[in-house]
């Protein structure tokens, strides 16, 4: 039956909009404390009731609600502590969907990430709700890198991607991977903890001039300048190091013949650079 234009919206009950968006309850509250949206009604026994969708405009996108990086990606955050994992995955979506890879790696991924880990710093968070976003997160850069078209540059560094013994953190060189895809590099992934002798023969067997290596803030300072070295040492000179992460050694410390990634955006930087000193080899 229609409904004309006199009669009153049709209403529905917060488990309502729970079963049809897939956004949970507790997320849902969330929202209406810190962002005043959604704003329901109450019924006669003072339970939040909100209309339709169409009678009501839709909520600002994630990164609309303010323009502080942090702010913005909230609403992810808040899902992560109410353990609703099928809003997670669903804001995830929408942010990637709406903006494309690089924005969804940059924009959403890193503040978030930077929001995660000190939030169980403080004990906000827990081991098991770090694992779950991070494998989250992980689950859908995979797929995303998987449906990137084959890129037609033929100048295209063969980047070599892993992390150190008894570094566990992987999600920083999944994001490092689908931006230098982004690029055109052809990339070749071992995952973490990878031993250094490891790397140099995985480095000769795929042929690779570069690699990409990923430490956390939680990585031993002293092992990340000794490794490197050690790594840097058993190379050829023709492959290039990079190294990146939230290590705040790297920042403070030189290690020569390494390629020192302030910023994810320095990607791009040197992915251009490698190409243009290697250009007149294709």
């Amino acid at each position: 039956m229609n409904v004309r234009s006199g009669d009153r919206p049709i209403l529905l009950s917060i488990a309502a909009v729970e079963r049809d968006t897939g956004i949970g309850k507790d997320t849902l509250r969330a929202w209406e404390r810190r962002y005043g949206f959604p704003t329901p009604s109450r019924d006669q026994n003072d339970e939040r009731t909100y209309p339709r969708m169409g009678q009501t405009p839709p909520p600002a996108s994630i990164d609309e609600i303010d323009q502080d990086p942090n702010a913005a990606v909230m609403p992810l955050y808040d899902a992560i502590r109410q353990h609703d994992d099928q809003g997670l995955r669903r804001l995830l979506g929408q942010a990637y969907s709406a903006h494309g890879l690089a924005h969804f790696v940059m924009n959403v991924i890193a503040p978030l990430n930077t929001m995660v880990g000190d939030g169980w710093m403080r004990g906000e968070l827990q081991v098991f709700e770090e694992h779950l976003y991070s494998e989250t997160v992980q689950t859908l850069l995979r797929q995303a890198i998987n449906q990137l078209p084959q890129p037609s540059v033929r100048n295209r560094p063969r980047v070599l991607l892993t992390t150190f013994p008894q570094e566990q953190h992987g999600l920083g060189l999944l994001m490092v991977e689908a931006l230098l895809c982004l690029k055109g590099c052809t990339c070749v992934s071992l995952g973490v903890q990878t031993p250094i002798r490891d790397i140099v023969m995985a480095a000769k067997a795929h042929q690779a001039q570069v690699i990409a290596l990923s430490f956390s803030l939680a990585f031993n300072p002293n092992q990340v300048l000794d490794g490197l070295s050690e790594l840097r040492a058993q190379l050829s000179d023709s492959v290039e190091v990079w190294a990146g992460g939230r290590s705040g050694i790297l920042q403070r410390r030189d290690v020569p013949g390494v390629m020192i990634l302030g910023d994810l955006k320095d990607l791009a930087l040197h992915v251009d650079r490698w190409r243009n000193a290697n250009a007149a080899s294709i």
